[in-house]
């Protein structure tokens, strides 16, 4: 059995409907088989192959059984935030206190652009403008390029908290890719 293939493309055999699948706002019961890198064949929820539901170009299986009840593993949940200035990005949610100690250096700037965010933690206050202005101890990770680091909620279009964006340790763990910087201050 095949648990998860990488993006990319694939040589198809046919396509069959199976099992309904919800993910990332869409609904299909059409499933592809596919021929991983290795050589082994499996199925594929169709919301994961770009083109309609039902894929253009690749045949209806004839006496296929229906694809397996377990669809690919879930991906990381994500949803799109607005930074709307030139921001710093940081590896974990202490910078400003413990910007000497721990790797919590600013590790560079974004631009201003949607990102695909995770989720957000309280960490140490971040200060905008000197330590008599604005404020906020809320940070929340994004995904930038090929990496996943922390931005201040000051620099995201929102509230103090971003609105529909998970909260606190445990949605950063259940949301979040493999690996990500927990945010946690590590002397």
């Amino acid at each position: 059995m095949i648990e998860y293939i990488n993006k990319g493309v694939y040589t198809s055999e046919c396509q069959a409907q199976g099992e309904q699948v919800q993910d990332r706002g869409y609904t299909n019961d059409w499933w592809t088989k596919l021929q991983a890198p290795d050589g082994r064949w499996g199925w594929v929820t169709n919301i994961y192959i770009k083109g309609a539901a039902q894929i253009a170009g690749v045949p209806t299986c004839g006496a296929t059984p229906a694809p397996p009840v377990t669809p690919t593993p879930p991906q990381p949940k994500s949803v799109s935030v607005l930074v709307f200035k030139e921001a710093e990005t940081f590896p974990c949610i202490h910078p400003h206190i413990n910007s000497r100690v721990a790797g919590c250096n600013s590790n560079g700037k974004v631009q201003p652009n949607n990102f695909q965010a995770y989720c957000q933690q309280q960490g140490s206050f971040y200060f905008e403008g000197g330590w008599t202005t604005r404020k906020n101890d809320w940070w929340t990770l994004i995904q930038n390029g090929g990496s996943q680091v922390w931005v201040s909620n000051l620099d995201i279009k929102g509230a103090a908290i971003i609105e529909g964006v998970p909260q606190g340790p445990d949605a950063c763990r259940a949301n979040a890719p493999a690996g990500y910087p927990d945010g946690a201050y590590h002397p």
